[in-house]
């Protein structure tokens, strides 16, 4: 059922004209070492492709983080996509 869901989302999304794509990310869902944000990239590229040009389009929305984590979370991705 899932891999069929994914499809029909990736084929609805594919015929739309533009999209705004928002991506929540949840401070437990990141994991400790940032192995979330690796997999979440994986999704996207599998559903979006190459989104270097289109990173502006997105928006993200960083849940559950400390008011000091939330600070410094943009650095700590940008690290972790570029390892």
């Amino acid at each position: 059922m899932d891999i069929s869901n994914g499809i029909g989302l990736s084929l609805a999304l594919r015929s739309c004209k533009s999209i705004k794509p928002v991506i929540v990310i949840s401070k437990s869902t990141l994991g400790d070492r940032m192995e979330g944000i690796v997999k979440l990239s994986k999704i996207l590229l599998s559903l979006f492709g190459a989104i270097e040009r289109n990173l502006d389009s997105f928006t993200y929305v960083f849940t559950k983080f400390d008011k000091d984590e939330g600070l410094h979370i943009h650095h700590k991705v940008a690290q972790k996509l570029k390892a």
